[in-house]
């Protein structure tokens, strides 16, 4: 029976060579980030063992580390990914499951902090940018509802 960690080392593996949908290279160092962090508390569970009960436990876990909401999430997905990638010859996954969020009862994400510049901050950009380019690539960013 396969353990988290091999899985989720043939999951990595093979996300960094899949053709439909390739992950960018940031992409990939963030989920490797992610199975290196969730391998010491999960690694050897075999994937038979990952249920509600158990994301639940992890949850609590990571709470206790005091991660942020939105990590906690990124980790757990991350869980639920590797363990869905566990297929059969025919494609079907071998550990279908159902979760239940309202039992693992992970934190709900709240309002993220999006820092943004202020139209002063914006037309001070533009008006010290040193070339055209500068200052449409501000106004662009901008124009664009990005913040900078």
């Amino acid at each position: 029976m396969q353990t988290f960690a091999q899985q989720a080392e043939t999951w990595l593996r093979e996300l960094e060579v899949r053709k439909r949908k390739p992950l960018s290279p940031a992409s990939l160092r963030t989920f490797g980030a992610y199975v290196r962090r969730l391998t010491p508390m999960i690694g050897d569970m075999k994937l038979s063992g990952i249920t509600n009960g158990a994301l639940k436990q992890l949850v609590q876990r990571l709470h206790k580390q005091k991660l942020s909401p939105k990590t906690i999430a990124e980790l757990v997905a991350t869980v639920k990914q590797v363990i869905a990638y566990a297929v059969d010859d025919d494609g079907n996954q071998l550990f279908p499951r159902m979760w239940s969020a309202k039992h693992i009862d992970a934190p709900s994400i709240g309002k993220q902090h999006q820092p943004c510049l202020t139209l002063n901050e914006l037309e001070t950009c533009i008006k010290d940018s040193r070339t055209d380019q500068e200052r449409v690539f501000y106004a662009l960013l901008a124009g664009l509802g990005l913040c900078f």
